[in-house]
């Protein structure tokens, strides 16, 4: 390959980098991106270049990367505060780590419908379940081993390697886990962190570029005080904390039985006296049929029991029982009405 072509496929690629971070990529410009990416590996590696050039440009904007024929990925800058869960392990359980042998760079993009789950076992042993309608990109190199939940919730089970930080970009907010296993959780407004093992410290990293230097602080120090230098807000095993996703605050921090908030793990969703708009907005993330309460007088009953997800059609059914409503179907909607006396 000659000079002037490894100088065009560099231009070519810093502007496909411009199309993705544009926010504005069409189907036409997934398609040609593509097509563009399966030229050579010259391309795949001028474009991963781009990228961490980007990254670097650009304050604490976690890179987002396109690898396959999944879909594009839309990135907003936002501002000061990166979205970063930085996985810092401390457990002394012991687990496969990562080779010399391992591929330097293996970048794979993992998505689930609604109503699927699915369990991905890492390069190094660590294991993610994906809840449902589900999408994250797994890129492990550069002495990193990250993960960008793009949106949907995962349950992470992170084999131990300090020597390669565990790196999960989620929302706006920006945390550092102490531990191994803990649950994540996007919705329209917020981000939700269950922990199960270890400590959860809420810290800011203003520039991208720092990112690995500070992990490599986290899992370098064995001092509790220079962690504390470091943290802002602490979630111990058993918390729960919410975050708003428009801001570094803590919303609320709950001492609680996290191993709640990954019950999806076996299949089932717990209500304990909530409402019934609750109700249909958890059940709608796992079928690809729309729920719709017709009487807006219903959104306030309040509903308890354990259900099994996969049996959207049985629920429905159930709550006939439960509640004075029934339930009519037309074409893709479920609707529930108001039970009229006979």
């Amino acid at each position: 390959m000659s000079i002037m072509s490894k100088d065009t496929i560099k231009k070519e690629a810093a502007d496909w980098v411009a199309v993705v971070y544009s926010g504005n990529a069409s189907q036409e410009d997934e398609t040609n991106l593509d097509l563009w990416l399966g030229h050579s590996d010259q391309h795949m590696a001028e474009y991963e270049r781009a990228l961490a050039l980007w990254d670097l440009a650009v304050d604490a904007a976690p890179t987002k990367k396109k690898q396959d024929s999944v879909g594009f990925v839309q990135l907003t800058k936002i501002g000061a505060v990166a979205a970063v869960l930085l996985i810092v392990l401390t457990s002394f359980m012991m687990r496969p780590v990562m080779n010399e042998t391992a591929p330097v760079k293996t970048v794979e993009i993992y998505t689930t419908h609604k109503g699927e789950t699915q369990d991905i076992t890492l390069l190094d042993g660590s294991v993610i379940t994906l809840n449902t309608d589900t999408k994250l990109y797994v890129d492990y190199s550069d002495g990193l081993r990250r993960v960008i939940l793009d949106k949907g919730e995962a349950y992470f089970d992170v084999a131990r390697d300090p020597a390669n930080p565990f790196v999960v970009s989620a929302g706006n907010q920006m945390v550092t886990v102490l531990g191994t296993q803990f649950n994540v959780r996007q919705k329209a407004s917020q981000l939700t962190v269950a922990v199960v093992e270890g400590l959860v410290a809420v810290h800011e990293i203003i520039e991208t570029d720092l990112l690995k230097e500070k992990a490599q602080q986290m899992v370098s120090s064995s001092e509790t005080n220079d962690l504390e230098k470091m943290t802002l807000i602490k979630l111990e095993a058993g918390s729960v904390g919410v975050f708003h996703k428009k801001a570094e605050l803590l919303s609320d921090i709950m001492s609680t039985d996290a191993e709640k908030f990954h019950e999806w793990r076996q299949g089932i969703v717990k209500f304990s006296d909530q409402p019934l708009s609750e109700f249909v907005m958890e059940m709608s993330r796992y079928t690809p049929m729309e729920i719709i309460i017709s009487d807006p007088r219903l959104a306030d009953l309040k509903i308890s029991g354990v259900f099994h997800y996969e049996d959207i059609q049985g629920i429905m059914s159930g709550l006939e029982v439960m509640l004075p409503v029934k339930i009519r179907r037309v074409g893709n909607r479920i609707l529930i009405e108001k039970k009229t006396e006979s």
